[in-house]
């Protein structure tokens, strides 16, 4: 890796264009978008120019490659009304991940420069996220819908995903000493607004990544478990001395599963009748999962396209009589099948099989280095864990945040593992 004294003013506002990314999808997916293309174009660019063609032919970049040209041409043969842009330039995602590992190749060192930036993106949702819970708006008048808070996101429910998201990725930027009382404070509150959110795969996730941190990443356990202490005393004072517009725990824990009962009572399909029914995480979840099941027996090998899921409901009018209609099926791994065949799940499992092979590799040592490859594997499989139900994976902002935890996983893993 090159000194930062070779650092020019432009890698670095592409350094900090990568930590900062969660302010830019603040700010707008219209914005990243623009952003992330110029970053993509200078840092193929400087890679062709530089002749760092090691960055272009390693294995992993090459199968991402193949993976995006088969998809544009799925994209292109199947009969699928959708626009297939997006599908055919599917390898600009690609591009992304060679130009994330460039500049942190370039510049990775001074991260520490921008982080602090990072940490107060995140202080300010933070605050607006409480302001928002116990006055019912937060600052930008935006107010809690259905007992869920959502800060500068609006009407788009998405905070706690996006938190958990970033959650792995923040603590790989926290990984020095210093400052360790504020980073367990401040963690705490990450872990509470998550919970304000009334995102339930979020929390869920959250527990499962705690989880998973406490058992295989010993150098930040310490922080973890001091963090989650502050975040229980959060939910208890939250609960018995300062409360909110709304009950988060009731929400995450109690409606839950009322609200399955509730909408299987109207739909007449009672499931505390039918013992041999079977409802998965709930009873849409459920019929989106019957229609995929459907549309796989149909196309099974290269499957209906690039969202060829919402063509089909497009095409019924979002009403079919062997499921539920919606714009995805609400579950990575049925999406892909759908979509992409067997074909694409062979894609999907030869990464996921890369994914376990190394981070089984990284067991046997127990480094500093390694903790940012094994949260950035966590990040993965919060991202394609298929025991969840997931977002559209075409979806461009989806593709974005997936391509750019990619780029950050093969950089960790290619200089703190293999070289």
């Amino acid at each position: 890796m090159e000194k930062f004294k070779n650092l020019t003013n432009i890698q670095f506002l592409f350094l900090s264009t990568v930590i900062l990314l969660p302010i830019l999808l603040t700010l707008g997916i219209a914005i990243a978008e623009i952003v992330l293309f110029f970053f993509t174009f200078y840092g193929i660019y400087k890679t062709l120019k530089e002749k760092k063609f090691y960055l272009i032919k390693n294995k992993e970049i090459i199968f991402l490659l193949i993976f995006s040209i088969y998809i544009a041409i799925n994209s292109i043969l199947n009969n699928v009304n959708v626009d297939k842009s997006s599908s055919i330039f599917f390898f600009r995602h690609v591009f992304l991940v060679i130009s994330i590992i460039y500049i942190f190749e370039k510049c990775y060192k001074e991260h520490q420069k921008v982080t602090k930036f990072l940490y107060l993106f995140f202080i300010i949702i933070f605050i607006d996220s409480l302001i928002q819970f116990f006055l019912g708006k937060n600052i930008l008048g935006y107010e809690t819908i259905n007992n869920r808070v959502s800060s500068f996101f609006g009407d788009e429910l998405i905070l706690g995903s996006f938190l958990i998201l970033f959650f792995p990725i923040i603590l790989i930027f926290s990984l020095d000493k210093k400052e360790l009382l504020f980073k367990d404070i401040f963690f705490g509150f990450y872990f509470f607004i998550i919970l304000l959110s009334g995102e339930r795969r979020a929390f869920v996730i959250l527990l499962l990544s705690v989880l998973f941190i406490i058992i295989f990443s010993k150098e930040i356990r310490k922080l973890i478990f001091k963090s989650l202490i502050i975040f229980i005393s959060l939910v208890i004072i939250n609960s018995f001395i300062f409360k909110g517009t709304y009950d988060p725990l009731n929400r995450i824990f109690v409606k839950t599963y009322n609200e399955t009962i509730k909408y299987n009572k109207i739909n007449n399909d009672p499931i505390l009748e039918n013992k041999k029914k079977i409802i998965i995480f709930s009873y849409q979840h459920t019929n989106h999962y019957r229609l995929a099941t459907h549309l796989i027996k149909q196309k099974p090998i290269f499957g209906h396209g690039p969202k060829g899921f919402r063509d089909y409901c497009r095409g019924v009018n979002y009403d079919s009589e062997f499921g539920m209609c919606s714009t995805h099926p609400h579950h990575l791994l049925l999406q892909i099948i759908v979509e992409l065949g067997i074909v694409g799940l062979i894609f999907y499992l030869f990464a996921a099989l890369y994914v376990i092979k190394n981070f089984i590799n990284l067991l046997k040592f127990n480094n500093k280095s390694n903790t940012s490859v094994i949260l950035m594997t966590l990040v993965l499989i919060n991202i394609f864990i298929p025991l969840v139900p997931s977002g559209n994976f075409f979806n461009n902002k989806n593709l974005m945040l997936c391509f750019y935890s990619i780029g950050l996983y093969l950089y960790f893993y290619r200089f703190n593992v293999r070289s």
